[in-house]
């Protein structure tokens, strides 16, 4: 299913965009939603890095958080 969005941005870079894109043989519209799709992938690529961090942190808190000196083992 395809929706329509309306992107506001200065007439000239609008103007640039079209005839790069036309030089290129793309469209304006195909250029965005790539662009759109990188933008997305990028962001839930970094959204799962920084949950990965935050089970990593919390593991390694709840583990020294249940240490205790009479814990340690000695030689």
């Amino acid at each position: 299913m395809l929706a329509r969005v309306t992107l506001t941005a200065p007439a000239d870079l609008i103007h640039q965009a079209k005839a790069t894109a036309a030089r290129r043989g793309e469209t304006l519209s195909g250029v965005v939603r790539t662009r759109l799709e990188e933008y997305v992938r990028e962001s839930h690529t970094r959204l799962q890095r920084k949950e990965e961090a935050d089970w990593r942190r919390l593991g390694i808190e709840q583990f020294f958080a249940g240490y205790a000196e009479s814990d340690a083992v000695q030689f």
